[in-house]
């Protein structure tokens, strides 16, 4: 990250009639939360993450979310590792040498969600 970033700190007050605006206006945050902790609980169990992915991919746009269970269950199990690199990481905490490794496995979810539901 570089020094001449300019982020800003809102206050007390922004915050809080920021939070207010979402909370009127966005109905679908609790899933996220629901989803962060489906994933969270059950890390490492490839089935069980996919269907928090999922829970929350649908809440998104429950028309196009159409994507076979099987194949993101799959890319859970055969990335784990590699997720697993960043799980713990923070954001501002990635380097330029992360770049590859994120996109191949960006890549590689995008060709999972890809592929039409045959299971519901």
């Amino acid at each position: 990250m570089t020094e001449d970033t300019n982020l800003h700190i809102p206050s007390q007050e922004e915050f809080r009639n920021g939070y207010e605006a979402y909370n009127q206006r966005e109905k679908r945050g609790f899933v996220y939360f629901e989803a962060l902790e489906t994933v969270t609980e059950n890390w490492g169990s490839a089935e069980l993450m996919a269907r928090g992915v999922q829970r929350l991919i649908r809440s998104w746009n429950r028309f196009y979310a159409n994507f076979n269970l099987f194949d993101l269950t799959h890319f859970m199990g055969d990335n784990i590792e590699h997720l697993n690199i960043y799980r713990g990481k923070h954001i501002l905490d990635l380097i330029e040498a992360d770049d590859d490794r994120i996109r191949r496995l960006f890549q590689k979810l995008l060709q999972a969600l890809n592929e039409k539901q045959t299971d519901v």
